[in-house]
């Protein structure tokens, strides 16, 4: 099941208790749904998959694997765009499930071109692109072939637009800097508001030390009211940030210290 349409507990187990005919189901509260499938599972087993994963909110996320995970005869595949999504799942997750990560590497430049040429022409006019516009859409998509569509859909939507008949590196660069963001979005829908918090003050701030960072985003906290987290958990926080692809880390001159950096993909 896709987790941008199925993104909470409830929907997912009212969606594998649907497709396994499982009755008496409608109107039930959560733990009841899970009762009845825990008991339809004693002699059946099954295979749980679960697209766009980090797509849900992490409070949901983190209930949806630790109740599939304790289900018997139960194994789940979870797909998702980045490994931040276990590295922030609470610790009874991780224990639960003690996942082996499968790691796809993003593709090369010349194989994402390949990909980028065979969706042109089959969802482009004759003449629209040209195999040096598919190139710089290939580099600039640093291996992310999602990014990569993205950005030639828009691109041709922007010459489009515009009244051409042929993709021009203009409209290269327009789509990627709108698909980077709509990639940006995405990921930072699926952390905490306390990652959003603290991305947006990197963000603002283009380059912040860690300790910097960490007093600006407790100002930021006390002035919306919220309890922020502790200053030794900010560490994980801002790792998570690193790994999802928000921002990166250099070795400050002052030991125990980093440099945080907005990145520019």
């Amino acid at each position: 099941m896709n987790c941008w349409e199925y993104g909470s507990l409830y929907f997912v187990l009212t969606r594998i208790l649907d497709t396994l005919r499982v009755v008496h189901t409608d109107m039930r509260d959560t733990a009841v749904k899970r009762e009845l499938l825990a008991r339809a599972l004693r002699e059946e087993p099954l295979i749980v998959i679960l697209d766009e994963i980090d797509k849900p909110a992490p409070q949901e996320r983190n209930a949806i694997l630790y109740n599939l995970g304790t289900l018997p005869n139960t194994a789940l595949l979870c797909i998702c765009n980045s490994s931040h999504v276990f590295r922030l799942a609470e610790e009874r997750v991780k224990s639960r499930l003690a996942p082996v990560v499968i790691e796809f590497q993003p593709y090369s430049r010349d194989d994402l071109a390949k990909i980028l040429h065979n969706r042109a022409l089959h969802g482009m006019a004759g003449g629209a692109f040209q195999a040096a516009q598919l190139e710089r859409i290939a580099e600039l998509s640093h291996g992310d072939a999602r990014i990569g569509i993205q950005t030639l859909i828009r691109a041709g939507l922007i010459a489009e637009r515009e009244g051409q008949h042929r993709i021009e590196l203009q409209h290269v660069a327009q789509a990627r800097a709108t698909a980077t963001e709509k990639r940006r979005s995405d990921i930072l829908l699926g952390l905490t508001e306390d990652h959003r918090l603290m991305y947006a003050i990197v963000s603002e701030r283009g380059k912040i030390l860690s300790p910097a960072l960490y007093e600006e985003y407790r100002k930021r906290c006390h002035t919306l009211g919220r309890k922020p987290i502790a200053v030794r958990t900010s560490n994980k926080y801002q790792n998570a940030l690193e790994s999802a692809g928000l921002v990166t880390r250099e070795r400050a001159r002052t030991p125990g210290n980093v440099w945080l950096l907005k990145t520019a993909r």
